[in-house]
This record gives C-alpha cells, sequence and structure tokens, in this order.
C-alpha cells in the first residue's frame, strides 16, 4: 500500500501539492472535500450551514475510510481539521504515510485573506 496523506492548516496548500505529487509519483489525486461535496450533493458550507460541524466530520471521517480503500496507491488531500476529529490520524497513520504540509502564520494569513473562507471551518 502507497498511500500519501497530505494535512496541513486550511490554506497550506495541500490540494495544490497533492495534485503535483501525485503526478510526479504518477499516482492518482484525491481531495476529501471534493468527495464530501460529491457525497453529500451540496458544497461544505452547505453542508455545514445545514446539518452542522458535528455531522460534516462524521462525513468526513467516512470519506477518508472510503478514499483510503477505493485505492492502494494514491495520494490524499484532507480537510484542516480532518487529523484531529475522531481517530483520523491513527487511521492514516496505519494506512499510510502522513505528510504535515508547514506553512508559517504570515504566508497562511495572506492566503487565508485571498480566499473566501467565511462559510468553512477553519479547522
Amino acid at each position: 500500500m502507497q498511500i500519501y496523506y497530505l494535512v496541513g492548516m486550511p490554506s497550506s496548500g495541500k490540494s495544490t501539492v497533492g495534485r503535483e505529487l501525485a503526478q510526479q509519483l504518477q499516482l492518482p489525486f484525491e481531495d476529501l472535500d471534493a468527495w464530501i461535496e460529491r457525497a453529500e450533493g451540496r458544497t461544505i458550507p452547505e453542508v455545514f450551514r445545514d446539518s452542522g460541524e458535528s455531522y460534516f466530520r462524521e462525513v468526513e471521517a467516512r470519506v477518508l475510510r472510503e478514499a483510503t480503500h477505493a485505492a492502494s496507491r494514491q495520494v490524499i488531500a484532507t480537510g484542516g481539521g480532518a487529523p484531529i476529529f475522531h481517530d483520523n490520524m491513527d487511521f492514516m497513520n496505519a494506512h499510510g504515510v502522513t505528510v504535515f504540509l508547514n506553512v508559517g502564520v504570515e504566508e497562511l494569513g495572506r492566503r487565508l485573506q485571498a480566499t473566501n473562507v467565511a462559510d468553512r471551518p477553519l479547522v
């Protein structure tokens, strides 16, 4: 099994780095936020607004497991809060390599200001 889980703060570049890493390693790429939106048929902000954070975190944990079992070789970009809820971090460590994208606070601030994060969880 060759699964790389990218974790980090929101706007740390998980999806961007994940796509590039997957291309370089010639592996499939999966973005958990996109998977959640497909599974729910609505955007992340809509899930939060309509169903609340607890529901979102349950879906996120389920989707993490679905994505992991979908392919034995892949790169998965997680949501910013995924590692700290349920047993997600233990699950990722047991099933692959977890990579933390460490971005400085000032750079994160610049990136967050440049994106629309009002309706999204920051952790």
